[in-house]
């Protein structure tokens, strides 16, 4: 029978782990996002490998619950939230709704039993439930159609894989608990048992009632004398590990329905934060927007073009190339008034191929590039000229914004105008991309442009940074040989006046 599947996600759980697991990460602004990155990219591949027709994102409230009012040290060995951790909360929070995912907190209540509460309810429903959490608590939950699944180790837990890994079954965990106590919730259990113990006991004589019932029948005498002198320690900590499935939530199922994906939310979350590479997963088919372009590989249709682009006064250049490789298999053009073209190389490289060559060469057809000093040194290899550069803007960018943490079209397109583009993945796609950045290029250099007079930064981008393209390209060429001696020299003297 194909039942609809609802996912209840543990968010504190996940919140924690993913805080843990990645090193320190924030935004150009300082603002932490190590957490909010592990949550987001562990979300969207649960939606998109699962696609859950209900989900809903649980977390812990503030403040004390039933199991504090019974007994004050529950928890109390945890350390506090870390401080990098608590903004990034709300963030989450934010986040999850967002993508359409219910977000349930109720003051007074853990998450835990909120979970609990749910997967009951619509288990009895013949609904499948799946919790999602590294929380073994959630064990004692499992059943015929509840199952718990910690995706960062992507481990499922049915009734059989709860026994292998504890040793007893679903329905003895909260007494496996009780018995052998638990140091992450500072559940005191019985001194002397352990997990080892534990898993014993109930494995010869079933839950806590049945043992107690047989106490005289256990061959340890410690352990017999312990069960029998910490009887209230251990009715506390049964009382602690259990989860509540009775709690009223005020969600039926139909309420936990995946809800469409705010895009406009979720693409300003993800460019405050400046995860590009989410952006570019998540909005993929924006990356794929088809830009028209003509490939030009003959004469006729490369003076046509020539042509066509010197009446727009300038064009943007782009080589198109995989990542991470410095072959580039030809340059795409794009124009104001005529268009976007793609020149191969072996045709640039051609007799055929002169006329687009010496666009390339004419200095008053102005040039708009990313990362000039480069593109200068891969028309140099292939002994191509470039004369007219007037605009980098990599160069504008890094003007506007120091803090930003990579400065490639990519990146410089959604931080600018909100543009998601696509890496290139094979010599096809990166055709196709290279003159999709080309024709945003143009968007880009109008865009920093008109930002860098408001700053008024302009006069030094013009007048100092774009001039260095040209003379570091020179530099790199011809080598530049420094006096050693005298440049430590300098340092010492430098080191005096410090």
């Amino acid at each position: 029978m194909n039942r609809d599947r609802l996912f209840l996600l543990d968010g504190n759980n996940y919140a924690y782990r993913a805080f843990h697991a990645i090193g320190e990460l924030s935004n150009s602004h300082g603002f932490p996002t190590n957490a909010i990155y592990g949550f987001a990219k562990m979300l969207f591949k649960m939606l998109r490998d699962h696609q859950p027709t209900h989900i809903a994102v649980i977390f812990d409230s503030k403040g004390p619950t039933f199991r504090h009012a019974i007994y004050d040290q529950y928890k109390a060995t945890r350390k506090p939230t870390p401080e990098k951790l608590l903004p990034q909360l709300q963030v989450i929070k934010e986040f999850s709704g967002k993508m359409g995912i219910t977000v349930i907190e109720i003051p007074g209540v853990e998450a835990d039993d909120i979970i609990g509460s749910l997967a009951q309810s619509c288990a009895n429903n013949t609904r499948e439930v799946v919790i999602i959490s590294g929380d073994k608590d959630f064990m004692q939950l499992i059943g015929d159609n509840v199952s718990l699944w910690d995706t960062m180790k992507d481990v499922r837990y049915d009734a059989q894989k709860v026994k292998d890994f504890l040793g007893v079954e679903p329905r003895f965990v909260v007494d496996f608990i009780a018995l052998a106590g638990d140091a992450s919730d500072n559940i005191p259990g019985v001194p002397g048992i352990g997990k080892k113990g534990a898993a014993s006991l109930i494995e010869r004589f079933g839950n806590i009632a049945a043992i107690m019932t047989n106490c005289e029948k256990i061959p340890n005498v410690r352990v017999k004398e312990s069960l029998r002198q910490n009887t209230d320690s251990l009715q506390l900590s049964y009382q602690l590990a259990q989860i509540r499935t009775d709690i009223k939530i005020g969600y039926d199922i139909d309420a936990l329905s995946m809800r469409p994906i705010d895009q406009e939310g979720i693409f300003s979350l993800l460019k405050l934060y400046e995860f590009g590479s989410l952006l570019q997963e998540l909005k993929r088919e924006q990356s794929d927007t088809a830009v028209a372009y003509l490939t030009i590989d003959a004469k006729s249709a490369a003076d046509k073009a020539s042509v066509a682009i010197r009446q727009g006064g300038k064009l943007a250049l782009i080589p198109a190339q995989m990542p991470m490789q410095e072959n580039i298999t030809g340059i795409a053009v794009s124009s104001p008034l005529s268009g976007n073209y793609f020149f191969p190389l072996g045709f640039l490289l051609s007799e055929e191929g002169k006329e687009v060559a010496k666009l390339f060469a004419d200095a008053t057809v102005g040039k708009i590039v990313h990362d000039g000093k480069a593109l200068t040194k891969k028309f140099q290899n292939h002994k191509l000229p470039l004369e007219g550069v007037f605009f980098d803007t990599q160069i504008g960018a890094y003007l506007l914004n120091p803090s930003l943490r990579g400065y490639s079209v990519v990146a410089v397109a959604m931080e600018r105008l909100g543009i998601v583009l696509a890496e290139e993945y094979n010599e096809q796609a990166a055709i196709k991309n290279s003159v999709l950045q080309a024709s945003v290029l143009l968007k880009l250099a109008d865009n920093i442009e008109q930002k860098l007079r408001v700053d008024g930064l302009f006069e030094l981008f013009a007048s100092v940074e774009m001039p260095l393209i040209e003379v570091l390209s020179e530099m790199e060429n011809r080598v530049v040989l420094v006096d050693k001696k005298l440049v430590e020299e300098m340092s010492e003297e430098f080191q005096h006046i410090l």
